[in-house]
This record gives C-alpha cells, structure tokens and sequence, in this order.
C-alpha cells in the first residue's frame, strides 16, 4: 500500500531538484525556476546528494545553488532551502520529495548521455520508480539534423468542389476517387 498524501492545499508547491554541480544541474534548477516563478507561494529544495561524506561539500552545495538561483531573475521572493543528504542518490532525492511533500522533481540530462548512464541506467529512470510526484528531466535543448520536411500540398481543387457540390456525401473527384477513400457516416 502506497503513502497516503496529504491535500495539496494543506503545503506549498515544493519543486525538489537534485545538483550534482553540472551542466545538467543547471538545467533542472533553470526549469525548476520557470516553474517556481509561475506558482505563488512555491519553493525550490535543491538537493546534493553523495554515497559518502566528502569534506566542505555542504558549503559548495550552498555556494553553487546560490549562484544559480541569484543569476536568474524573478526569484527574489522564493524560497529557495539547499539539501545535502549521505547515501543513493534516487532514494535520498525520493525521500526528500516525500518529506518536504513535494509536488514535482527535478532532475538534469546530460547530452548525449554518459557512457556510465547507459550500462547503469540513469537517476531519472531510479526515481521513476520510487518518486512520491513526478519526475521530470531537464537537458539542452535538442539540435535536430536538418532532414527534408515533406511539403503539404492544398487540396485538390475538383475534390473540394465534388464535395461541395454533393454536400459531403462524396469526397473525391474522379482521379483521386479510385485511390483515396473516405467514409461518410450515416446521419
């Protein structure tokens, strides 16, 4: 049996984004503040998370959330609360969203993906599972090879005059007739 949640009204809107003092990371916290700015009263938990305890990385967990959020604008009136947790970092992220009630979380993409990604899977995938809201993850936006788009022609004009003049109960003219079919429902 699932955990029960409480109604949403009862907290405010809590966006948990998971840091790992990357390019992706600023991707989830660019998003998370898009999101954020838009919600009255929500709040930003960004969270580092680490198997074991390395030495002064709270204040880099502080440093790099701070700068982040400083540089984008319209953030001055949020609440922006900075975690670091000890353990997996799926599980910690999900137990976060879980204590804090959140509504969403937050993670960043690499692209193209990490080889480490492909053999192990990735966080957001981890999350997925376990998370107690939905997971979404923010990456660059895709640059797409130019590829040939195939163009729309307009309708054929004796199509549309055979439907027009038969008030929709034939559709095509003689040569596209034999090649397209359409049905028309029986009123």
């Amino acid at each position: 049996m699932g955990t029960m949640r409480l109604h949403s009204a009862d907290f405010p809107f809590c966006i948990v984004v998971g840091v790992e003092f990357s390019v992706a990371s600023g991707y989830a916290l660019d998003q998370a503040a898009r999101i954020a700015r838009r919600i009255p009263d929500s709040q930003i938990h960004a969270v580092h998370v680490r198997p074991h305890y390395k030495h002064d990385i709270e204040n880099l967990t502080r440093y790099y959330v701070s700068e982040k959020i400083d540089a984008i604008s319209g953030m001055e009136d949020k609440l922006v609360v900075q975690h670091f947790r000890m353990g997996s970092v799926a599980r910690e992220i999900a137990q976060l969203a879980s204590d804090v009630h959140a509504e969403l979380i937050l993670v960043g993409t690499h692209d193209p993906p990490h080889i480490k990604s492909m053999v192990t899977g990735t966080i957001g995938e981890a999350l997925h599972e376990i998370a107690p809201c939905p997971v979404l993850i923010a990456g660059p936006p895709r640059h797409r090879k130019a590829r040939s788009v195939p163009e729309i022609e307009p309708p054929c004009p004796a199509c549309v005059q055979m439907r027009f003049a038969s008030r929709g109960a034939e559709w095509w003219c003689l040569a596209h007739g034999a090649t397209w079919r359409g049905f028309v429902s029986p009123s």
